[in-house]
């Protein structure tokens, strides 16, 4: 009789080993639930990911060819968008997770570095931030009552409530703050499966106004993304001319 092969996504094959190695080397207490769940996630955003792979496999073949990262822009806030929406969806059972300022500020200093320094980012916990700023912006315009009710702590300290302000949860190193309700979660989700990776951007700038969050913990801006794709078109440029290929019509934006 022929042996059964059964075919495993690589990304879900990285998940399984990365949860065992996790096991033997101590982990971060994630529970196999936690893996499936965040796995699985991606699968119900599969439509969306398919489509974004596209540009994914443009800039694998122009690593391949060329020995640059040049279009690691866009493959970087497609993974803050994928990652982010999976732990988003992760999480949902937590009543409070922790908010690491420390976390924000080296993925802004990494952004402005570029290229290489963009590996060290954690896509899926800053991705989880910003769906995160998304959601809560959603329940701030859908019901303000239960988004004052929401609440953070830390150390050694009292609740501090939305209603008193933001700007007093955002100033703290870092905090555990609330998490929202599984139909809020679900809302988002829903709304998410159609979100292309410069959608998702700009709705992360949207809930970032409404929120009035400090400009220092706003992960990334439209502009900087704008920025870092120049950088890339520039060094696209500048790699081609190297090679000999034509380049008339073609300058630095």
């Amino acid at each position: 009789m022929r042996a059964l092969a059964l075919k495993i996504q690589p990304d879900i094959l990285r998940a399984i080993k990365r949860f065992f190695n996790d096991c033997v080397s101590g982990g971060d207490g994630k529970s196999i639930y936690d893996l499936i769940t965040h796995e699985f996630t991606h699968y119900f955003d599969d439509a969306k990911i398919k489509e974004l792979t596209k540009v994914r496999e443009r800039v694998d073949k122009f690593f391949e060819k060329y020995r640059s990262w040049t279009g690691s822009s866009s493959y970087f806030v497609i993974q803050l968008r994928d990652e982010g929406l999976a732990r988003f969806y992760e999480y949902k059972k937590k009543e409070f997770f922790l908010y690491d300022k420390k976390k924000i500020y080296d993925t802004k200093e990494y952004i402005h570095e570029y290229h290489g320094a963009l590996l060290m980012v954690d896509t899926y916990e800053c991705g989880f931030y910003m769906w995160y700023t998304i959601a809560l912006a959603y329940l701030f315009s859908k019901d303000r009552d239960r988004f004052n009710e929401m609440k953070a702590y830390y150390t050694g300290k009292d609740f501090l409530f939305f209603a008193e302000g933001l700007r007093s949860i955002f100033s703290k190193n870092s905090i555990y703050i609330q998490n929202l309700s599984n139909n809020i979660i679900l809302d988002i989700l829903k709304m998410a499966k159609k979100w292309s990776h410069l959608k998702f951007l700009k709705e992360y700038k949207k809930a970032c106004e409404i929120l009035d969050v400090p400009k220092d913990q706003i992960i990334i801006t439209i502009d900087e993304y704008n920025q870092m794709k120049k950088i890339d078109y520039d060094r696209w440029l500048s790699e081609i001319r190297g090679a000999g290929f034509p380049t008339k019509g073609l300058k630095s934006e």
